[in-house]
């Protein structure tokens, strides 16, 4: 009776967990189409969080019918921003990563922990911790959803929606983020608020209008993942 229990307690974690997997890959999906309209900033987000949730299956109909309420709280995570705040957490961290200052950055470890044991705790914090406060979102909202915590699991998929959408923002990935080593000062905004502000209009996203194609890791002829290549997870 007991492992029975402990058995369908893991089922429904499980399924929880895949459904998160669901309001992560829409998001996704949806920021990925709206990357070809090329745009990020606070009317970007108030777009991409209720498209992103439009996409939910009809499974998960109490979390669609929300889309008002992830588009109010889209850029939530900017608010809370504090250039005081020094912490490994801190919350301007979550919304980049310098990558290219990464030497080889195209291998860079993707476990936070070996990262910080290569290039130390400082210089990690201070290149954006953006893909792995995602993941760490993201394994809040399975404990959420499993617990039945709907009304704070909504709150923590707006977060969600808002960092993944980050992550697709170029100038959220490179140290030259505002063109200021480029002689482009002022470009961060000009591209991901001023474009945005004056063709938000414009911009219309179906289910239709990007198409995913899956490619083969480079020098990998079988298209299998090497093993841990995908594990984000660690100390953040």
């Amino acid at each position: 009776m007991f492992l029975g229990r402990v058995l369908g307690e893991v089922e429904v974690k499980e399924r929880h967990r895949r459904l998160c997997s669901i309001v992560a890959a829409a998001m996704c999906f949806f920021q990925a189409a709206f990357q070809e309209a090329h745009a990020w900033g606070s009317t970007a987000h108030r777009i991409i969080n209720p498209g992103a949730a439009s996409h939910l299956p009809d499974q998960m109909g109490v979390l669609k019918a929300d889309s008002l309420f992830y588009a109010a709280h889209a850029s939530d995570p900017d608010y809370r921003k504090s250039l005081q705040e020094t912490s490994f957490h801190a919350e301007a961290q979550r919304h980049f990563i310098d990558i290219d200052a990464y030497p080889n950055f195209r291998v860079l470890p993707r476990n936070l922990d070996s990262l910080i044991a290569t290039y130390g705790r400082q210089t990690v914090w201070t290149r954006g911790t953006n893909p792995w406060a995602t993941v760490m979102v993201f394994d809040s909202l399975v404990a959420q959803l499993s617990r039945g915590a709907i009304t704070k699991a909504e709150s923590t998929m707006s977060d969600l929606g808002h960092y993944i959408a980050d992550a697709h923002q170029p100038l959220h990935c490179t140290q030259n983020y505002d063109g200021q080593m480029t002689g482009n000062n002022g470009i961060h905004s000009r591209y991901d608020t001023g474009m945005i502000n004056a063709f938000a209009a414009e911009i219309v996203i179906t289910r239709e209008a990007h198409i995913v194609r899956h490619s083969r890791p480079r020098g990998d002829k079988t298209g299998r993942r090497k093993q841990g290549a995908g594990n984000l997870r660690g100390e953040l």
